[in-house]
């Protein structure tokens, strides 16, 4: 193994084990699967980046995140679909899909700022860990 693995395996365990806590907390609440679960956030997992949940995120990380791959789906899509046929530049298209992005960033992470008050969830750091028992 390579030096250094070994923690970065802790770290990858410790930030599953606050996600695992933060996911269970959140389906006690009548928050619906899919809001804190979003596709974005389940493909940044699957990607494995250590991100949580939306609802625990910082303000700045949701913009990021959403804006973000709201920005690139809708530019996309409207690039083939309206824009490219119209003979638009790229850039422009480029420069309108960021503007859109942080607009549609900023929304989000408003609801999700004030759905973790409305739902009072702890801070990412005093969520409830269990301790896993091991037998080594």
């Amino acid at each position: 193994m390579f030096m250094g693995s070994e923690k970065r395996r802790g770290q990858r365990d410790e930030f599953d084990k606050h996600k695992n806590a933060a996911l269970a907390h959140l389906a006690t609440t009548p928050i619906k699967s899919g809001n804190y679960q979003p596709l974005v956030t389940i493909l940044l997992w699957w990607l494995g980046a250590r991100v949580k949940p939306p609802h625990f995120q910082s303000f700045a990380a949701n913009i990021l995140t959403s804006g973000g791959y709201f920005a690139m789906v809708w530019g996309i899509l409207m690039w083939f679909i309206l824009f490219s046929p119209r003979g638009a530049s790229g850039l422009a298209v480029l420069q309108l899909s960021v503007l859109v992005g942080l607009i549609y960033g900023v929304i989000m992470a408003l609801y999700y700022r004030r759905s973790a008050r409305k739902h009072n969830l702890p801070d990412w750091h005093s969520l409830r860990v269990q301790k896993q028992e091991s037998n080594k």
